[in-house]
């Protein structure tokens, strides 16, 4: 399995977890889980690219051109604890493989926007 890097962690919002990985093309995958203000604990995949020591993620809004972006998982616990959001990212992860592929799969049918390279 490839080299992925997970960080929990706990501020103002509450608990949250996210694991990054080094993709091709200088772009990086993020998971991560968190709870949103409405209270639901969401996970989300994200792509974004590495550039000048910054990473920029390109809002497609359904258009070509756009990174990566899905919501994974979205569930409603009566508490978003340590132990519920580590328990969420972790199913998250074990589907990695499906997740690799869909982003493989984005980027066949919506190629870089050389204008944003």
């Amino acid at each position: 399995m490839k080299d992925i890097q997970t960080r929990i962690s706990h501020d103002r919002d509450g608990w949250s977890a996210t694991s990054t990985l080094d993709l091709a093309d200088n772009r990086l995958l993020r998971i991560r889980t968190y709870k949103s203000l409405n209270g639901v604990l969401r996970t989300s995949a994200t792509v974004h690219t590495k550039v000048d020591g910054c990473l920029r993620h390109v809002m497609g809004y359904g258009t070509p051109g756009g990174d990566f972006s899905e919501e994974l998982v979205r569930s409603k616990p009566a508490r978003s604890t340590e132990k519920v959001v580590t328990a969420q990212h972790d199913s998250v992860l074990k589907t990695l493989p499906g997740v690799l592929a869909a982003v493989d799969a984005h980027y066949v049918k919506h190629p870089a926007n050389p204008a944003f390279a």
